[in-house]
């Protein structure tokens, strides 16, 4: 299902603007329809599983995860 931009913050409850910030810096994978833009679902369930967090991971260990580094 597509969602837009609206519709992904609420589904991660942040702020559009995040979205705006995460999409931009690579983070959030997107498509582009027109000038358009609209985001998977698949997508965001898939930013927030690599959010997950290990309580016995080191800072250092979840930013990489997050950034896609590890």
């Amino acid at each position: 299902m597509l969602l837009n931009k609206q519709q992904a913050a609420e589904m991660l409850g942040i702020k559009p603007v995040t979205i705006d910030r995460l999409r931009k810096s690579g983070k959030l994978k997107y498509r582009q329809i027109g000038v358009q833009v609209r985001f998977l679902e698949k997508d965001i369930t898939d930013f927030i599983e690599k959010s997950v967090v290990n309580e016995h991971d080191t800072p250092g260990e979840q930013s990489r995860r997050a950034t896609g580094g590890g």
